[in-house]
C-alpha cells in the first residue's frame, strides 16, 4: 500500500519516466531488428529460384513466425511503455491533489506530518472544535491517500495483464495484441472472467478475487465501465444477470454488486435536448456513440427470451433480468437518462400502442400460487415487473422520480401508468384454464409516486433530507389527486390501487394546507417557499374517506390535519398583516378548513374501521410511531420554514414542534380501536373530541399558555375559546359518505 512518505519521495515520477524510455527504446531495438530480419532472411523463402521444396516451404512457416515474435514485441513494450507513463501522470495528478489537501489544512492552522498524521500545530488538545476540525481533515488526507494507492494498484495489474497476456500466435511468447490505455486493458480483463462466468465456466479462487479487485478499483472510472460492457455486450450483460440470478451465492451476489455499478457508471450521460448542438457533439463522441450502441442492443437482449436453469423451467425476459441486476443495496447511482430511457424501452416492449408485445412479462403459475414451485423469495430474485422494478429504483431519487412522471408538456408516461398499462403479470393454473391475478398497482410505481410529490427518497427518514416539493412534483400530485378523487373507487378495498393507499395518504398529508382550502375554498397557510398544488376543482370528500378507512391512513391524515390546523391557528393571531383585523374572524375562518377536514376522517373512519373487527390498542399504538415521525416531520417543516420567514416568532414557534406534536399524538393514542369496534358512534364522537382538543391546544400554544396546566387564567384564551369551538361543532359533521346514528355534539 502507497504511504504518505511514498507520495513525498520524487524518485517514483523519475523512475517510472526512465523505466518507459528504456522500454520505448526496447521498442525501437525490436523494430530495426525485424526490419533486417524481413531483408535478410524472410526474403529467402520469397524467391522461387533461389530455394524451393518442402524445405522452404517449412522454412517460410518459420521465418514468419519469427517476424510476428519481433512485432509483438515492439507491441508490447511500447504498450508497456505508454501505460507507465500514463500512470506516472495519474499519480502525479493525485500527489499534487494530496499537497493541496496538506497545504489547505495548513491553512486551517493544522499540520500533517511525515506519516500522514493530521496534527494541530498549536497543540490545542482537548478542544473539541479543533478535534472535530483535526478529524476532518484527517479523512480528506486519508481519501487522498487511498485515491493514489488505488492508482498505484491498478497501473501494476494492467503491467502484469499487458506482459503475462498472449495474443492469440501459436507458441508466441509476446503480446502483440497489447493494449496502451490502463483502463482499457483492465477493463478487457474484467470483461474476459465476467464473460467466463456468464458462460457458465468455474474462476478460480485467485481469479475470483482479481475480479472482485478490478471491480472495487474502478468502482467510478467511466472507461473502464465502457470497455467492459462494450467487450461483454448486451446479450452477455443479459447472460451473467441470468447466471448470477439463478445461483445468489457470496460470489455472484458480489460479482452482481460490481457490475451494476461498473453499468451505472458507464451509461451515467448528461441530460441533453436531443437536436441541440451539444446533444449533436456529445452523440459524436466516444461517450455518446457508446450509450446509442450499448443501448440498443439492451433493447433487444432486454425483449428476448432467456433461461434461468436452476431458477425457473420458464424462460425470462432480458429486461426482468437486467432490472433484478440493477436493483442493489444500497441503491446505485444510476444516471437520469439511462433510468428514463431504460423504462420507456420496457414500456415499448409491453404497450400495444407502441407495437409492444401484451403480457409479455407474465409467467405462469399453478393453483398453489406458486411459479414452478418457486416462493416469494425465490420470485424476488428477478424483477417480475421491470418497469415497476425501474420506478422503484427511481424512488430513491425524487428529482429522477418527479422528471418522469411530471405530465407537463403532454408527457402521457403517468397517464399510461395510471389508466392504461395492466399490472397483472402472473397467470394461475385452474380447471378452467390459465387465470390472471386481479389487477394491482406494484409497489415500486407507489413509491416513485411518493418520492415524486414530496421530494424524500424511498426508505429515508423523512428528516434525512426534509419536505422538497417541487413544481415537477406538484404536477404529479395534481393529475393523481384528480384521478382519485374522480375514481375513488380504485383505491378502495380491491380496487386496482388500494396497495397504494399509505402512500397516498403520506402524499396528501405533505399536501393538507391545499387539500383544506380546495374543500372549503377557505385559506390555510402552507409551508412557505414549496411549490404549490391546486386541488380547486376536485371533490376530495371520497377520495380522503377512502385513504381515511384504515387506522394508519387515518392516523396520518389526521395527524397532518390537526398540523396544519394548529399552524393556521397561529398565524392568525401571531401571522404577519394580522394587524387591523378582527382576530375573532381569522381565527374562524383558520379552524373551518381542518374542521371539515376532521370530519371527512372521521366519517370514513367510523365507517371503515369501527364497523369491523381491527386490532387491538397495542398493534394501533405500535404503529403509531411511524405516524408520529410523519406528522412530527411535518409540523417541523411548517413550523420551521414560518420561523424564517415570520419577522417576529409566534409562541407557537417559541414552544416548538415538540410540545404541539404530543398534545397531538395523545389525541391519536386514544384514538384506539377495542373498545370502540362495536360501536361506530363512539368512533365518530372520538374524532370529533379530539379535533376540539387538538384545536384549543394550538390556541392555548399560540398564546403562550401551556394547555396541560391545571390553573390557566388567561381571558385571551377565555375569548378566543369561546369563538373557536362554535366553529368546530358547526363544521365538524360531514355525512357524506356515513351518516353517524345518535351522535350528539
Amino acid at each position: 500500500m502507497v504511504t504518505y512518505a511514498d507520495v513525498l519521495d520524487d524518485g517514483f515520477a523519475a523512475a517510472l519516466e526512465s523505466a518507459a524510455e528504456a522500454l520505448e527504446t526496447a521498442a525501437d531495438g525490436y523494430s530495426g531488428v525485424a526490419e533486417e530480419y524481413a531483408r535478410e532472411v524472410g526474403a529467402l523463402t520469397r524467391h522461387g529460384r533461389l530455394w524451393t521444396g518442402l524445405s522452404a516451404d517449412s522454412a517460410h512457416v518459420r521465418f514468419s513466425d519469427t517476424a510476428g515474435e519481433l512485432e509483438a514485441a515492439e507491441a508490447e513494450a511500447r504498450a508497456l511503455s505508454a501505460l507507465l507513463r500514463d500512470g506516472r501522470s495519474e499519480l502525479l495528478r493525485l500527489r499534487t491533489v494530496l499537497t493541496g489537501v496538506a497545504a489547505d489544512a495548513a491553512d486551517a492552522g493544522l499540520v500533517v506530518d511525515a506519516r500522514g498524521v493530521v496534527l494541530d500545530a498549536l497543540d490545542r488538545t482537548g478542544n473539541p472544535d479543533i478535534d472535530d476540525a483535526r478529524a476532518e481533515w484527517q479523512r480528506r488526507v486519508d481519501r487522498a491517500v487511498a485515491d493514489l494507492t488505488e492508482a498505484d494498484t491498478n497501473l501494476r495489474l494492467a503491467l502484469a495483464r499487458v506482459a503475462e497476456g498472449r495474443d492469440g500466435r501459436h507458441a508466441g511468447i509476446f503480446n502483440g495484441s497489447a493494449r496502451s490505455d490502463v483502463d482499457e486493458v483492465l477493463g478487457a480483463r474484467a470483461e474476459e472472467l465476467a464473460r467466463r462466468v456468464a458462460e457458465g465456466e468455474e474462476l478460480t479462487g485467485a481469479e475470483w478475487d482479481e475480479l472482485r479487485r478490478l471491480l472495487e478499483l474502478n468502482a467510478d472510472d467511466a472507461e473502464f465501465s465502457r470497455t467492459l460492457l462494450a467487450g461483454l455486450g448486451a446479450d452477455g450483460l443479459v447472460e451473467l444477470a441470468a447466471r448470477v440470478t439463478a445461483d445468489p451465492s457470496d460470489r455472484h451476489t458480489g460479482l452482481r454488486e460490481g457490475i451494476a455499478t461498473a453499468l451505472a457508471t458507464a451509461t451515467r450521460v448528461p441530460l441533453l435536448e436531443p437536436g441541440s448542438a451539444a446533444y449533436g457533439q456529445w452523440s459524436r463522441g466516444e461517450e455518446g456513440r457508446f450509450y446509442t450502441r450499448f443501448l440498443a442492443d439492451l433493447h433487444e437482449a432486454g425483449v428476448a427470451e432467456h433461461a434461468v436453469p436452476g431458477l425457473t423451467d420458464q424462460d425470462v425476459r432480458g429486461y426482468q433480468l437486467l432490472v433484478s441486476l440493477m436493483d442493489t443495496e444500497p441503491p446505485g447511482e444510476w444516471g437520469e437518462r439511462f433510468l428514463h430511457d431504460l423504462a420507456d424501452g420496457v414500456r415499448t416492449a409491453e404497450d400495444p400502442a407502441r407495437g409492444g408485445e401484451p403480457n409479455i412479462w407474465r409467467l405462469r403459475g399453478d393453483d398453489l400460487g406458486g411459479v414452478d414451485g418457486l416462493d416469494a423469495d425465490d420470485l424476488g430474485r428477478f424483477a417480475l415487473d421491470p418497469l415497476d422494478g425501474l420506478l422503484g429504483i427511481m424512488s430513491h431519487d425524487p428529482a429522477v422520480a418527479s422528471a418522469y412522471l411530471d405530465p407537463a408538456g403532454g408527457d402521457d408516461r403517468l397517464e399510461y401508468l395510471l389508466n392504461e398499462r395492466p399490472w397483472s403479470h402472473y397467470e394461475m393454473a385452474t380447471p378452467s384454464g390459465p387465470t390472471a391475478l386481479p389487477d394491482a398497482a406494484g409497489p415500486g410505481f407507489a413509491a416513485a409516486l411518493e418520492a415524486a410529490t414530496t421530494g424524500i427518497p424511498h426508505g429515508a427518514p423523512p428528516t434525512t433530507d426534509g419536505l422538497n416539493r417541487t413544481d415537477e412534483g406538484a404536477r404529479v400530485m395534481e393529475a393523481v389527486v384528480r384521478e382519485f378523487s374522480e375514481n375513488p373507487a380504485r383505491i378502495a378495498d380491491g380496487g386496482d390501487f388500494a396497495t397504494m393507499r399509505p402512500e397516498l395518504s403520506r402524499m396528501t398529508a405533505a399536501y393538507m394546507a391545499e387539500v383544506q382550502e380546495a374543500i372549503t375554498h377557505g385559506m390555510t397557510p402552507g409551508p412557505p417557499g414549496v411549490a404549490q398544488a391546486d386541488f380547486s376543482e376536485y371533490a376530495l370528500g371520497g377520495y380522503l374517506s377512502e385513504l381515511a378507512r384504515t387506522p394508519d391512513e387515518y392516523a396520518v391524515l389526521l395527524g397532518a390535519q390537526q398540523t396544519f390546523t394548529a399552524f393556521s391557528v397561529d398565524y392568525a393571531i401571531n401571522g404577519p398583516g394580522v394587524e387591523g383585523f378582527d382576530r375573532a374572524e381569522l381565527l374562524r375562518a383558520a379552524v373551518i378548513p381542518g374542521a371539515q377536514v376532521a370530519g371527512f376522517l372521521a366519517d370514513a373512519h367510523a365507517e371503515g374501521v369501527y364497523s369491523r373487527a381491527v386490532e387491538g390498542d397495542e398493534a394501533f399504538n405500535s404503529r403509531l410511531e411511524t405516524v408520529e415521525t410523519w406528522s412530527g416531520f411535518l409540523l417541523d417543516e411548517v413550523v420551521g420554514r414560518a420561523a424564517e420567514r415570520y419577522p417576529v416568532a409566534g409562541p407557537l414557534i417559541e414552544w416548538g414542534a415538540g410540545e404541539l406534536s404530543d398534545a397531538i399524538f395523545e389525541n391519536l393514542r386514544r384514538d384506539t380501536s377495542a373498545e370502540a369496534a362495536a360501536d361506530a358512534a363512539d368512533g365518530y364522537h372520538a374524532g370529533y373530541t379530539a379535533t376540539h382538543d387538538a384545536v384549543l391546544s394550538a390556541l392555548a400554544l399560540s398564546l403562550g399558555v401551556d394547555p396541560r396546566a391545571d390553573d390557566v387564567t388567561d381571558p385571551r384564551l377565555d375569548a378566543f375559546r369561546d369563538v373557536v369551538i362554535p366553529v368546530v361543532d358547526d363544521h365538524f359533521q360531514n355525512e357524506e359518505n356515513w351518516e353517524p346514528e345518535n351522535v350528539e355534539k
